[in-house]
């Protein structure tokens, strides 16, 4: 069951492929689910306001990408302050997946 207001999207991550865009329009992403056949062991994010021109995600003051260290079968939260601004984001694998992995990424209403 869902919580008020949250929703969930998947996107599949690919060989080394970023993801489809999820549209965090009214939404932030906040966290995400990684499957039990993952690879990786880092995500990194791009970012854009248009959903054509993408962007490194950086980590806040800018000095390196925003990164997020995950294991097979885990929740990973994200640090709320890096996603309150794109209105479009993807997750970029940090190794290449053999084949399609399936993220369920968790957003939540931003008023």
């Amino acid at each position: 069951m869902d919580a008020p207001g949250r929703i969930y999207q998947t996107v599949s991550l690919s060989g080394t492929d970023a993801s489809a865009a999820l549209d965090c329009t009214r939404y932030q992403l906040v966290g995400f689910y990684t499957p039990g056949t993952l690879t990786s062991t880092a995500i990194t994010f791009q970012a854009s306001w248009n959903n054509s021109t993408f962007n490194t995600l950086m980590a806040k003051g800018g000095a390196s990408a925003y990164s997020a260290t995950v294991s097979t079968s885990d929740y990973c939260p994200l640090d709320v302050d890096v996603f309150c601004g794109p209105q479009y984001v993807k997750l970029v694998p940090g190794s290449s997946e053999a084949s399609a992995r399936d993220i369920v990424c968790v957003l939540r209403p931003v008023s």
